[in-house]
């Protein structure tokens, strides 16, 4: 039956939104910004979580990314070493493919040592 197969998958749909919303809304804040690595896999998600997904911040490790922004977000495209710098008290990875690499690499650095990394499979 196609209706049950499509009622499936939109209830897993909103979960999926409900879980990724709580967690962007629990930690995020302007004071201490959610730091998300690999943003574009954030954007789809952006517009219909139900909070205010302010209080961001956006890193990425291609250096083409760095400086520019995803419309209609006004937030910039950092790199490693800004994270590195000034880093985030929580930060969530939405790569699938390189989260585990990227958070590994991450724990290595003495700055990053109050930081919480959080890969996106670790919420679902």
């Amino acid at each position: 039956n196609f209706t049950g197969r499509a009622d499936d998958f939109i209830a897993r749909a909103n979960r999926v939104i409900e879980i990724l919303d709580r967690f962007v809304n629990t930690h995020r804040s302007p004071a201490d910004p959610l730091g998300i690595y690999c943003p574009a896999r954030f954007l789809p998600y952006y517009n219909i979580l139900k909070g205010d997904p302010r209080g961001i911040r956006f890193f990425d490790d291609d250096p083409d990314l760095t400086g520019r922004y995803f419309p209609p977000l006004d937030v910039p495209i950092e790199n490693r070493q800004s994270l590195i710098a000034k880093p985030v008290g929580d930060l969530l990875i939405m790569s699938r493919t390189f989260g585990k690499t990227i958070a590994a690499a991450l724990k290595k650095e003495t700055s990053l040592t109050r930081t919480t990394i959080t890969l996106i499979e670790a919420l679902f």
